[in-house]
């Protein structure tokens, strides 16, 4: 169990400048979600 808390708190040090640049850039952040979102709506609905 230790490896997972060790891992878990990796990938949180690695991510951290990450999350802190979306939330200071929060516009840009769900600008980008909403880009994501609307892709893959229209990526299911092409491949029918």
């Amino acid at each position: 169990m230790e490896i997972i808390g060790e891992f878990a708190a990796r990938l949180y040090y690695q991510l951290r400048p990450l999350t802190e640049w979306a939330l200071r850039n929060w516009f840009v952040t769900i600008a980008i979600l909403v880009g994501l979102i609307y892709w893959a709506g229209r990526q299911r609905r092409s491949h029918r």
